[in-house]
């Protein structure tokens, strides 16, 4: 008997009787409907007893799911709402930092205008043109006017009379000149001698020693203004910026990632506010020496020229010493950003390497990140800073023996002598303790570097360890300030033989003469 070739059909487990209905019901299928009832009914067993393990492991997945891997998904998010929370903090930081100094660069000429703008049309480049030129003309301006005004009073030699002897009525020479006292009348060739000798000794220049009392600053200074032009509107660099954002990505993951991105904030919108304070500081001294040496002593009078004229010239010179200031103030707080943000960044992998919560490689590529911005930082905004601190220097100690060869008895001259060597020092210490802060940190790093081979750092080999001690050693890179490392040794020795020089020139009357105190 023939039989036919059997139809493959696909069952599952619901129709093993249907199919094994039809399978009878063909002709000559008995015995074939008998092995398949045996294969179907021991398949049958083995596929419930496989769905019944895929339910178990299932419900094994879900409890798991409420314990251990719910945490670790807890986690992630955690880490998503940090890089969430670093993301707004950096825009606030933006808003707070980064925009009022690009606005004070904007001021000074080192940003164009408009730039960021979507239409820069032909009027932002006309202006981005002329207000540069504008800013240097005011600059060569107030140079001038500062220098034939002697503003400031910094002539040694013709400002140390008493004016105590003019107001009793006994003439006081003042180099060619004689101040006539209240009481004695002067004749009108007297009046002319007079007028004769103050033309011929201060015709073009009011005072002496303008070489080194305004030339050689204002030289200094000009210099500093040409290569901030360059560094940030030429080169159009951002190193500030970029540090800040960089330092920013990096802590982020850290546990106290989100309160040292805070701290920062606070710490730069304080040298803001302090740079913004001595602009205003400057301004109140031009302020107490208008009211001190009077209209005369503070401009400039042109002769044949209307006084609204002469009282223009004046406002204009206000207007360009506030934009010289501005300008030592950009470079200040540019250097002091920095210092700060290398500091921040330098504790946070001192914090690292104390807790040993990262690996040596991790560390090194830090640290190495830090020597790269400290090389950054002493180029050229290195240079510029360390020009203007040498224009606050020697501005600092014109007005030091200025405030000790003062022979003046009122008290707003006395309040102007003291107050200004204040003001230039202030501007100078500020850079030069951020500095010396920047390569105390890392000296501490250094410090710190040599536990790690006493007491071992977590599972790292001794050649591991030995190789990180080698890298710290041969990473000796510190903060310059022309062209000198600022080291604590070298401040306070600075200090100390500053000191002695000036208590040996007061013991020799070199800058006091006899008196009673110094």
């Amino acid at each position: 008997m023939n039989i036919p070739n059997p139809v493959p059909i696909t069952c599952t487990e619901d129709d093993d009787d249907a199919t094994s209905t039809l399978i009878r019901s063909l002709p000559g299928m008995d015995d074939v409907t008998e092995e398949y009832d045996v294969l179907s009914h021991s398949e049958v067993p083995r596929n419930r007893a496989h769905n019944r393990e895929e339910e178990l492991m299932h419900a094994s997945f879900m409890s798991s799911m409420n314990s251990t891997v719910r945490i670790e998904i807890n986690d992630e998010d955690r880490g998503s709402l940090n890089a969430f929370a670093a993301s707004a903090i950096l825009r606030k930081c933006k808003q707070q930092v980064f925009r009022p100094y690009s606005y004070l660069l904007l001021f000074i000429g080192w940003r164009p205008f408009g730039r960021e703008r979507f239409n820069y049309h032909w009027g932002w480049k006309i202006l981005n043109l002329v207000y540069p030129l504008f800013i240097m003309s005011l600059l060569f301006y107030t140079y001038t006017y500062e220098l034939l005004a002697c503003q400031g009073k910094l002539d040694i030699d013709g400002n140390d009379h008493d004016w105590d002897d003019i107001t009793t009525g006994m003439p006081t020479h003042v180099g060619h000149r004689v101040a006539p006292s209240h009481d004695v009348p002067i004749s009108p060739t007297a009046e002319a001698l007079t007028t004769e000798a103050t033309k011929h000794n201060g015709m073009f220049f009011n005072c002496n020693h303008i070489f080194t009392s305004y030339i050689i600053p204002d030289v200094l200074h000009f210099v500093a203004f040409c290569l901030g032009f360059w560094y940030f509107r030429i080169q159009d660099n951002e190193q500030m910026y970029a540090l800040i954002e960089q330092v920013f990505l990096l802590i982020t993951p850290l546990p106290r990632g989100m309160q040292t991105q805070t701290d920062m904030i606070k710490s730069m919108r304080r040298i803001l506010l302090l740079g913004a304070l001595w602009i205003l500081a400057t301004l109140a001294i031009q302020g107490i020496f208008l009211g001190a040496f009077g209209f005369e002593d503070f401009s400039v009078q042109v002769p044949k020229l209307p006084y609204v004229w002469n009282i223009f010239l004046l406002c204009v010179d206000v207007v360009g010493s506030l934009i010289v200031n501005s300008i030592n103030t950009a470079v200040v707080v540019n250097y002091a950003v920095q210092c700060e943000t290398i500091i921040i960044y330098a504790e946070s992998i001192k914090d690292q390497l104390l807790e040993k919560s990262s690996r040596l490689q991790n560390i090194m590529h830090d640290l190495y990140r830090v020597w790269q911005a400290i090389l950054r930082l002493n180029g050229a905004m290195s240079n510029m800073t360390s020009l203007c601190a040498f224009y606050f220097a020697e501005r600092f100690v014109i007005g030091l023996c200025l405030l000790f060869l003062n022979k003046h008895h009122l008290a707003l001259i006395w309040a102007y002598r003291s107050v200004f060597p204040m003001m230039w020092l202030v501007i100078l210490c500020f850079p030069v303790i951020q500095a010396l802060r920047v390569n105390g940190t890392l000296e501490e790093l250094r410090e710190y570097s040599m536990e790690v081979r006493v007491f071992g750092y977590q599972n790292s080999s001794v050649e591991e360890i030995d190789s990180f001690q080698q890298f710290i050693a041969n990473g000796k890179i510190n903060v310059k300030l022309m062209c000198i490392p600022v080291k604590r040794s070298f401040v306070y020795g600075s200090l100390i033989l500053t000191v002695f020089i000036l208590i040996i020139l007061m013991q020799t009357g070199v800058l006091t003469g006899k008196s009673t105190f110094f």
